[in-house]
Formats: structure tokens, C-alpha cells, sequence
């Protein structure tokens, strides 16, 4: 309202607001004590202590929202419980139960949403034609993150321009997309849970190292290709990976209370998991042509059994492949 535009805010100002926004523990050192009197305000939008902050709050309602999936957490009354002790936000004891159903809320979003699999399929079919399309143009798209005025225009009517482009170089991108079309997505094949005994020496699992396990059957010429094939290391947790977020939550008995203490699940008569953190390893193919799918089967059961078992151990079954099914041209956007 002032004419005041973002080069006038002094440099000070402008790490102040960033240090608001990113973790409160983690901003490149710098202790918001430094700026502040009550460091407390630093943990409001990203609690980098206990991960309950109002981000959370904000994108657990949007989306369970618009995706019409039910969460049962109250915002409301987390956000009245709280008391600030000791330069630091405290919760009333008596909604303790309220934050686990927050950190089980955001737990469940990231299954039935975050990482669902035809959700993830559609993602990574975007990222390609979008990959494919930037390449063709000069990395204008991936460019664009350290210009403002282009940043901006970086909306979802990208992908309508690249479809209606004349511009034959762009063929690659628009056959993805047109897969997107008609729904003839990139093919989820099986998943595994990464064993318990595997967890401290976890690394990411690669296409490279996936195909490595196949069946030189023949089937497909050349054997199947890294390019073929895309690894979905699946990571979800209570937002502060193996550990339990509460255990690093402060709390009083009443408002108005000068000191603060942890609580344990026992004490406060809570059932919490057993565990904290769940890694999957998901394989997708790119190409939806059975020999490939079955290819791709092959190598991941070879897979699970050498990366999930133990000596003698039977590998867990894994679901057989679905049938294609047979979609008409009305449902492909095809006409009647």
C-alpha cells in the first residue's frame, strides 16, 4: 500500500522472513535468538524441534480437503492448547492425544495420498514430458527458477501449450502427455518393505541396480533398460523419521505455568506405534507392453529375494500383475 516493493527490504528484514519460513533449526546457523527477544515466533510456521507447526496445519486441511479423505485431528484445539514457557511453544497436557492424531493424520495423507500410486504415476509421467519439453527449449522451464517474472508464469498451463505446440521437436513430450490423456498411465508392478535388519544401512535402490536382477529370458531385445524402468524409494514417517515427535513436545498442566515437562506415551495412557518410520521400494515401467511388465516382475522378485531375505528366509509373495483392462474409446476422451 506504501509503494514499498521487495528490493526496498533490507537484508536483515528479508533473513528474518526467511528464517521464519524455513525450519527454526534449521537456518544456515543462525539462532533466531538473534533477531529476536522471543525466538518462539521462529517456530510457528516450520518447527524444526517437534515439527507441529501451522505449514502442517495448513496443508493437511487443503488437501484432505480437495482430495475428499477425512482426517480426524481438530487444528483448533491444538492451536488454543498451547502456552509459551521458557521461550518455547508448550501444548496442555490434556491434548496429547490430539497431536498423536496430527502425526497420525499427516502419516495417513502420505499413503492414501502423497504416494498413492496411480498419484505418483501421473507425477512422474508430468516430470518427464516436462524434462523432455525443457530440453527442446533451451531449459527455459528449469531456468526459470532464478527469474522472478518467469518463475511466476511457471503454472499449469505449460502443459496445455506443450500439447497444442506445432513445433515437431516437441513430438516426445506431447506422446506422454497424450498417454496422460487417455490414461494409459506408467505401470505400478510391486512394492516391498525394506526389512527392519536393512534400516541402518539403507541406501536408495536405482534402476541401474534393478536391472541387474533380470532373466536374460529373451523376451525383450536388448533386455530391459534402466530407462525402462523407474524406483519409487518411498519414505514415511512421523515428520522426524525413526523418532517419535512427541517425545520432544514440552507440556504443563495450566495456562499460566512458568515450567514445562516431556511426557511419555505410558504416562499419558496414549497407544503409538511401535515404530516411527516405514521405508517401501516401488518399481514402475514406463512402457505399458506386457513382455516389459512381465520383465520388470521378474527382476524384482529376483530382487526381493536377495535384498529382503535372510539365509533361508521364504520371500514375501507379491501381488500377481493385473490384467490389462480393456477401456473404451468414451473413456479414452476418443469419441463414442
Amino acid at each position: 500500500d506504501n509503494g514499498t516493493c521487495f528490493s526496498d527490504i533490507s537484508d536483515d528484514l528479508r533473513r528474518r522472513v526467511c528464517d521464519m519460513i524455513v525450519s527454526s533449526l534449521d537456518n544456515g546457523g543462525r539462532s533466531p535468538s538473534q533477531y529476536e527477544e522471543k525466538p518462539f515466533l521462529h517456530e510457528i510456521i516450520a518447527n524444526g524441534r517437534n515439527s507441529v507447526d501451522v505449514d502442517k496445519f495448513d496443508y493437511l486441511m487443503r488437501d484432505s480437503k480437495n482430495c475428499n479423505v477425512s482426517i480426524s485431528v481438530d487444528f483448533n484445539r491444538i492451536i488454543k492448547s498451547q502456552w509459551v514457557i521458557n521461550s518455547e511453544i508448550c501444548y496442555q497436557k490434556g491434548h496429547y492425544g490430539e497431536l498423536c492424531q496430527l502425526f497420525h493424520d499427516r502419516q495417513s495423507m502420505h499413503e492414501r495420498v502423497y504416494t498413492h500410486k496411480k498419484a505418483k504415476a501421473v507425477e512422474y509421467m508430468i516430470v518427464d514430458a516436462m524434462v523432455a519439453a525443457d530440453d527442446v527449449r533451451g531449459g527455459m522451464y528449469s531456468n526459470s527458477v532464478a527469474d522472478m517474472d518467469d518463475f511466476i508464469r511457471m503454472d499449469d498451463t505449460l502443459l496445455r501449450s506443450i500439447e497444442n505446440s506445432r513445433d515437431p521437436d516437441l513430438a516426445g513430450a506431447q506422446a506422454i502427455l497424450n498417454r496422460l490423456t487417455r490414461r494409459d498411465l506408467y505401470k505400478f508392478i510391486a512394492e516391498c518393505v525394506v526389512p527392519e535388519w536393512r534400516m541402518h544401512e539403507y541406501k536408495q535402490i536405482t534402476p541401474e541396480e534393478m536391472v541387474t536382477y533380470q532373466e536374460a529370458d529373451g523376451t525383450i531385445p536388448g533386455g530391459l533398460k534402466p530407462q525402462h524402468i523407474i524406483i519409487h524409494n518411498v519414505k514415511i514417517d512421523y515428520a522426524l523419521k525413526e523418532k517419535n515427535p512427541l517425545d520432544v513436545c514440552s507440556f504443563f498442566d495450566h495456562y499460566g505455568d512458568t515450567s514445562s515437562y516431556k511426557l511419555s506415551p505410558d504416562k499419558a495412557g496414549m497407544m503409538l506405534p511401535s515404530k516411527f518410520m516405514v521405508r517401501r521400494i516401488r518399481l514402475y515401467t514406463r512402457n505399458s507392453e506386457p513382455e516389459y511388465m512381465r520383465a520388470a516382475m521378474k527382476a524384482f522378485n529376483n530382487f526381493q529375494k536377495a535384498y529382503c531375505c535372510r539365509d533361508e528366509e521364504e520371500p514375501p509373495e507379491t501381488t500377481p500383475l493385473k490384467q490389462p483392462r480393456k477401456r473404451s474409446r468414451k473413456s479414452m476422451g476418443l469419441g463414442p
